[in-house]
């Protein structure tokens, strides 16, 4: 993860922030190398999301070819890829009631892809490792993050 740091024109950014390249994705960075306060505030989720996709696409390239392997995969890349571009539908919704919905659709996959990923876990398809045991965590939080908004949207509107 190699950052390449270039000022911007005072214009767009206060001085003390940077654009920085990270993980090949330009980023809005301070000078001791963390996002500004605001960026992560309002893009946390967001970026939660984006990471447990590419997380959930580098586990399915590794399952084994065999029938099971190859089913399991096909389901988790489906259900682990698509909260992320159904949170960004939620984010344009038309009214409450569509953002609720959307935010169910992302919980459900959300709940689905935490169930295959404890499937593998506990076949095993692959090698125990921390970094499985990660993924399945954050898919764990994703899905009480969802369920509390979800939460919290029914009971605003």
């Amino acid at each position: 993860m190699k950052s390449v740091q270039y000022p911007t024109p005072d214009d767009q950014l206060p001085a003390e922030e940077w654009l920085c390249q990270w993980d090949g994705e330009w980023e809005v960075r301070d000078e001791a190398g963390s996002k500004p306060e605001a960026e992560r505030g309002r893009h946390d989720l967001e970026e939660r999301l984006l990471q447990f996709s590419v997380r959930i696409i580098r586990l399915t390239e590794e399952l084994p070819t065999t029938r099971a392997g190859n089913h399991i995969a096909a389901q988790l890349l489906r259900a682990g890829t698509s909260p992320y571009p159904n949170h960004g539908e939620a984010q344009a919704a038309e009214s409450m009631k569509d953002f609720i919905h959307k935010l169910h659709v992302s919980l459900k996959e959300l709940r689905e892809a935490h169930r295959w990923l404890r499937l593998i876990q506990r076949l095993p398809l692959l090698e125990p490792s921390t970094r499985l045991d990660q993924l399945i965590d954050e898919s764990d939080q994703l899905v009480r993050i969802f369920a509390a908004s979800i939460r919290t949207a029914r009971k605003n509107s």
